[in-house]
């Protein structure tokens, strides 16, 4: 195909564009209200094993409304006589990864020599992908909330249709 012509005004000239988003989770920590009079009263948790932290294992889908996404039993009885044994950040223990996918698509369309118009759709996280993130308190042992994930950290799918008129 050459020049113009209806198909060309209809099929040729689109662009494509994309950004997709794939990251494990981050290294999680957990803290605790078990202060400690020395060192400005910060303390940290007492682990026995960095494993098992999950409640469920990594390939089984974990719905947050139905348990935690931290399992309690993995720690023992916070003790409040000595300090705490745990690293700030558990190496073997993750969040939730982030999947997300945005794309576009965009044609400028010629009018005259010196009016154009461009069409442009956009869709944000467009698999509609929930990241899940912990309520208040949900990495401090004592918390009533410890180890519940519920709130949802991302943006909802959106979509949009920009019509620009250039003169």
């Amino acid at each position: 195909m050459t020049g113009g012509g209806l198909s060309n005004a209809v099929i040729g000239g689109w662009r494509l564009g994309g950004v997709q988003t794939y990251s494990s989770g981050t290294p999680v920590g957990i803290g605790t209200t078990v202060g400690f009079p020395i060192f400005a009263g910060a303390n940290r948790a007492t682990v026995s094993t960095y494993e098992g932290w999950r409640s469920k294992p990594a390939g089984e889908r974990f719905d947050p409304f139905k348990e935690p996404y931290i399992n309690r039993s993995a720690f023992p009885d916070q003790p409040t006589d000595r300090l705490g044994n745990m690293t700030r950040f558990n190496p073997n223990f993750r969040f939730l990864p982030n999947l997300s996918e945005n794309f576009s698509i965009a044609k400028d369309f010629n009018l005259t020599e010196k009016i154009r118009f461009n069409l442009r759709g956009e869709a944000f996280n467009a698999f509609n992908r929930t990241l899940w993130g912990g309520v208040g308190g949900a990495q401090t042992l004592q918390d009533p909330n410890f180890g519940v994930w519920r709130n949802q950290i991302n943006q909802p799918r959106r979509l949009q249709i920009a019509l620009k008129l250039n003169f």
